[in-house]
């Protein structure tokens, strides 16, 4: 989704670098600072198939429906340290964990 997440602004499958011309950090969302962001989408399967391939085995897995930071425009504390989307609400998922352990 876009930073706002408003709308599905790239494709869940990597198949390109997403480059963004972003302004503001995760910490100063009103920073003067102005940076080039190049990043990629991993899908789960994909993220979690990678980890199975170097040998580990899957303990847990779990998504959650909120975000331990406000990272986000129109975030709204829920709880203590639980972010969620004003309009999303807990629709989405905003994080998971995954635990594993070598074989």
């Amino acid at each position: 989704m876009d930073n706002d997440l408003k709308t599905i602004a790239c494709h869940y499958f990597k198949d390109e670098a997403i480059i963004e011309q972003l302004e503001g950090t995760y910490a100063d969302k009103n920073s003067a600072i102005k940076v080039e962001m190049i990043s990629w989408n991993h899908g789960l399967a994909e993220v979690i198939q990678s980890l199975l391939d170097k040998e580990l085995d899957l303990l847990t897995f779990r998504e959650f429906d909120f975000s331990p930071y406000d990272v986000f425009p129109d975030m709204v504390e829920v709880s203590p340290s639980r972010f969620q989307n004003k309009a999303l609400g807990n629709k989405i998922p905003m994080v998971y964990a995954i635990k594993m352990r070598k074989r």
